[in-house]
């Protein structure tokens, strides 16, 4: 939505959802490393075998879905409310799209932490020639890596998760940059606000709104007389 809420939303949701994808991306790996497949249909009860891990792939799952406190929330509410202010039924297709999101990612953390084990990594790293599957998820088999986080890993992992909590707990540092430059963007391309145009004909205003747009862009305040009535 062009408004002022919608756009500074957005750019700040590219930002975390950069952070929060990318964190989420590096856990399956992580977890497809040690479980030798990728199909959650051969995953389950891992969460016992490597906690830390499944706090994490639980934090940033969280993350992605907008919990309030963490990164995407911020970004995600001023999407919602931008959108609601111009178009209420977008608004609210995106929300269920937020509560399908939660619904799938939710059901991904329970199904590969939660139950009872069903693959169990063996000792030392898997071999290279481990059987897969056409799709390439592999099968399960072979010896998968075990243990929990390494320190590379917790290296890789702690700066994003870091960014992640600050951004959902203090986001202005990063919308005080954002927000003059949607300000700009939203006045370049929507019409001068009402009280600025007055009774005048189809030409005039078409000139009012083309002045208006013109030097607002070049950084003319609104009072300025070429748009004052």
């Amino acid at each position: 939505a062009l408004t002022l809420q919608g756009v500074s939303g957005g750019v700040l949701y590219m930002v975390n959802h950069g952070l929060s994808t990318g964190a989420l991306f590096l856990v399956v790996a992580m977890l497809a490393e040690r479980a030798r497949t990728r199909d959650l249909t051969r995953m389950g009860g891992l969460g016992a075998r490597i906690p830390l891990l499944a706090g994490a792939f639980l934090f940033v799952a969280l993350a992605s879905i907008g919990l309030p406190g963490l990164n995407n929330f911020v970004s995600e509410f001023l999407v919602l409310l931008g959108t609601f202010l111009s178009t209420k039924a977008f608004a609210a297709a995106a929300a269920v799209a937020l509560v399908l999101s939660a619904v799938y990612l939710l059901g991904a953390y329970r199904r590969a932490m939660h139950g009872p084990l069903v693959v169990a990594g063996g000792a030392g790293d898997a071999p290279d020639d481990v059987a897969r599957s056409a799709s390439g998820n592999g099968d399960g088999s072979g010896a998968g890596r075990t243990g929990d986080l390494s320190r590379r890993e917790w290296l890789i992992l702690v700066p994003l998760i870091a960014a992640i909590l600050f951004l959902g707990i203090y986001p202005k540092p990063v919308l005080s940059r954002i927000n003059p430059s949607a300000a700009r963007t939203v006045a370049c391309v929507s019409p001068p606000p009402i009280g600025l145009i007055g009774p005048r004909t189809a030409a005039q205003m078409r000139q009012l709104v083309h002045a208006y747009q013109a030097g607002f862009c070049r950084g003319v305040p609104r009072s300025s007389p070429g748009v004052a009535p």
